[in-house]
């Protein structure tokens, strides 16, 4: 009998440059100048001085309770509060006030445009 070769298993690291690609894309700052949200960009220190963790149950039972208002809203209308929010976001309105209307609306439009839906630890 002849001893079969062991086969060759793919690396489990990926490549140091893939790596540092990574970290760049998915650095909070990064991830949104590359999104285009350099307002929102400022407004990450301050939500996280704030205290806002995104297991906070409280934020989540807001989320939900706006949900009914948000299915409500045509198209036009959830396009038109899109906007405002981004509006008060480069006017520098805090997010801790935002995140819970933004939130909602997020996973309305979600819901009608890829027929998805967030569940509550997605939020």
């Amino acid at each position: 009998m002849t001893a079969l070769a062991p086969s060759p298993r793919p690396s489990r690291r990926p490549s140091t440059t893939g790596l540092a690609t990574l970290r760049r894309q998915y650095a909070k700052e990064g991830y949104l100048l590359w999104l285009g949200h350099e307002a929102a960009r400022r407004c990450v220190p301050d939500r996280l001085k704030s205290g806002l963790h995104w297991n906070d149950h409280a934020k989540l039972a807001e989320v939900n309770a706006l949900a009914p208002e948000m299915e409500r809203l045509t198209s036009d209308q959830l396009r038109a509060r899109s906007l405002q929010f981004a509006d008060d976001i480069r006017a520098g309105r805090g997010l801790g006030e935002l995140i819970a209307p933004i939130f909602a609306l997020v996973r309305e439009a979600t819901r009608r445009s890829l027929g998805l839906f967030h569940y509550d630890v997605q939020i």
